[in-house]
């Protein structure tokens, strides 16, 4: 099986469990999808954190132009919010940092079968997220607000959000406003508390 190892860390450690396929790696999303469209791989193991652009960018972008790729999730964040829009863009499991050889090799082969594999650890947070009001209100925003929200709380400027998604300043401004307003106009200990809850902290990856 041809497995794209999309990680920015844990990349060595991905591919000593996977060792028995067929293993192609990148670090980012520009590289990736040109990966993915020369080698068109079986599967794609994919961090949710990528420089720059996120992996659910990858995934949606990549699906579109190989609907039969699979996905894979493996990442450290532990919000529920980030399996419920990746399995909205077809991802098959979500699998939590680190994890053993086995335990990764099995939720590989699982997700290429298209067996849903969500993490142990995340199902109690997953069920609780159907009536969590906040949850509900991030899984409505459009795929480009998402971006601009990751990027911005990940603590980057409204230019570099604009340069890193391909948008006028102007635009992300707007965008902003119009988050700010859907979140119910948070203070700076509210927005605080989300970016920690969400797990992004200050210039991760921005």
């Amino acid at each position: 099986m041809r497995v794209l190892i999309v990680q920015p860390d844990e990349a060595l450690a991905a591919s000593q469990a996977l060792d028995s396929h067929d293993l192609e790696h990148a670090a980012d999303h520009a590289s990736a999808m040109a990966s993915a469209i020369r080698s068109r791989p079986d599967l794609l193991l994919v961090d949710i954190e990528l420089p720059g652009l996120s992996g659910l960018t990858l995934m949606r972008l990549a699906r579109r132009r190989l609907p039969r790729i699979r996905v894979l999730v493996y990442s450290r964040l532990s919000h529920p919010l980030f399996w419920l829009r990746a399995r909205s863009l077809g991802a098959s499991g979500y699998l939590l940092k680190p994890a053993a050889d086995q335990t990764l090799a099995e939720a590989v082969l699982a997700a290429a079968q298209g067996k849903v594999t969500l993490d142990r650890d995340l199902v109690p947070s997953v069920l609780a997220a159907t009536s969590d009001p906040e949850v509900t209100a991030l899984q409505r925003l459009t795929h480009r607000e998402f971006e601009v929200l990751r990027l911005w709380m990940q603590g980057a400027a409204a230019g570099v959000v604009a340069e890193v998604i391909g948008l006028s300043r102007e635009t992300v401004l707007k965008h902003m406003a119009s988050l700010r307003r859907r979140l119910g106009e948070p203070d700076a200990a509210q927005w605080g508390a989300l970016r920690q809850r969400l797990g992004w902290g200050v210039g991760q990856n921005a």
